[in-house]
């Protein structure tokens, strides 16, 4: 956080995370850090600490509601995505959360933005963190009538070489996540054409996706002479996914009480210390409860 509020302060009128909410902000900064404010061994919480209250009170630099052009169609747009991208060029937009859904997350972000930047992880107590966080949840029905069907249905989708064919969402399996990230490492024209080989560039400030059945001509090899991940562009990725955590499963009940009480911070009723205060006691005794 401490990294956070330092670019923030020289930029006061600027948004924090462009186009993020403050229930965002906050539900995000918890996942990143579950495993520093509640410790589930022992059921003792962390809520009151220094970081904390800094997560809180950043929250005055962010919007109740999300601009109503966000969406996944808005960058469809030309000019809503150009505008997007001008934010981080003037400095009226600092960060931008990016989840390293694919081995390319981080490389394909620089060259959107066409500079190097730095990449944090949210704010915790021990001063950044990554999360390992579900986007596809799978569950049998305690009613159903073929458990064991459903279950060796899960169970194929944890093998190796089960996810290979969904690009661009990360994997639980270890083995896959390694090929893929093998996979990427490989130059441009020595990758396998008999298969269709997909890739993605960046023009300005739009992304184009090319595939190949067959080796292109020498003037669009040498397009992507660079494509491939280097083998520092690998190790940050490898160690991002290594370090991370995986969050508690009463995760959502405590955002809840969080958010609960935030509203009376974000509407002036309390200060920060006060409302991390009252987290504090509260989630304490789910923990309690639960423990």
């Amino acid at each position: 956080m401490a990294k956070v509020n330092e670019v923030a302060a020289r930029y006061p009128s600027a948004e924090l995370v462009c186009e993020y909410t403050a229930a965002e902000w906050l539900t995000n900064s918890i996942a990143n850090s579950l495993s520093q404010l509640i410790n589930w061994e022992n059921g003792t919480c962390n809520f009151e600490s220094a970081e904390f209250v800094n997560i809180l009170d950043a929250l005055r630099r962010f919007p109740a509601e999300p601009p109503t052009d966000r969406g996944s169609a808005s960058y469809k747009n030309p000019e809503y995505y150009s505008d997007y991208m001008t934010k981080f060029k003037e400095d009226r937009c600092l960060l931008v959360y990016t989840p390293i859904s694919n081995p390319r997350a981080i490389r394909d972000a620089q060259e959107a933005f066409d500079e190097e930047i730095t990449v944090l992880g949210f704010p915790s107590p021990d001063g950044g963190a990554n999360v390992l966080r579900a986007v596809f949840d799978y569950g049998i029905l305690s009613s159903s009538q073929y458990k064991n069907e459903a279950w060796e249905f899960i169970s194929m989708h944890m093998q190796d070489g089960s996810s290979t064919q969904i690009k661009g969402i990360g994997t639980i399996n270890k083995h896959d996540f390694e090929a893929e990230l093998a996979a990427e490492k490989i130059p441009f024209m020595e990758r396998d054409f008999s298969k269709l080989v997909l890739v993605f560039k960046y023009t300005g400030l739009t992304m184009e996706v090319d595939g190949f059945m067959m080796k292109p001509d020498a003037a669009t090899a040498a397009q992507y002479e660079n494509y491939h991940l280097s083998e520092p562009d690998a190790e940050m990725v490898s160690s991002a996914m290594e370090s991370a955590m995986m969050p508690h499963s009463g995760e959502e009940f405590i955002v809840k009480i969080v958010l609960e009480e935030a509203e009376a911070f974000l509407n002036g009723v309390r200060s920060a210390e006060e409302t991390a205060r009252i987290i504090q006691r509260r989630v304490s005794i789910y923990v309690s409860e639960n423990i």
